[in-house]
């Protein structure tokens, strides 16, 4: 779910695959009070979820997600692809245990490396790290809700220059990442 804008930005230059569908905006989210929503859901398991057409909703994801297109596209693409990113799943809850399968079964034994991004990643680096038999898994503890608005924002460093379609400023992203943590506590 390209819920963080994030995956758009890059679209001209990679192959973007939304296989839960293309979520809404932030705008949207906040405008419909998502937050508050999801939260109800939560506390009672007993409201059905809302519908929204083509988007599968954060939670279980059904079996007949492997029928939808990204998954027959990615199945031809993920074998010869040397770099993989896999944003947004709640893989550490096993919620979306297809797509776990689907992706250990097919992210080829050369690629470079897997970033595990969460708040608390060993558990899941030293599973995919088994399960692809690879020592090229690698966890970075920190939040991805902010990480990827770091990685949006533009930086005001003078050594680097930012641009748009271009690789970003890592110091300048983690600089930023540590800015937003910090305006939040």
């Amino acid at each position: 779910m390209n819920v963080d804008s994030l995956a758009s930005r890059y679209r001209r230059v990679h192959r973007v695959l939304e296989p839960h569908g293309r979520s809404l905006s932030p705008e949207m989210f906040e405008r419909i009070g998502w937050a508050a929503y999801t939260n109800a859901i939560l506390d009672f398991p007993e409201l059905p979820p809302p519908t929204i057409p083509g988007l599968i909703l954060p939670g279980p994801e059904p079996a007949v997600v492997m029928s939808r297109a990204e998954y027959r596209i990615a199945a031809k693409a993920l074998p010869h692809s040397k770099y993989v990113s896999i944003i947004g799943y709640s893989f550490g809850g096993m919620d979306d245990v297809h797509t776990y399968a689907f992706l250990t079964s097919r992210i080829p034994l050369a690629h470079d490396a897997v970033l595990v991004i969460s708040l608390d990643p060993y558990e899941m680096m030293h599973r995919l790290s088994g399960e692809l038999k690879s020592t090229n898994v690698h966890a970075i503890p920190a939040s991805w809700r902010h990480l990827a608005r770091a990685i949006l924002r533009p930086g005001n460093c003078r050594k680097h220059h930012w641009a748009s379609n271009e690789p970003f400023c890592v110091p300048c992203v983690w600089y930023q990442y540590e800015t937003l943590l910090d305006q939040e506590s």
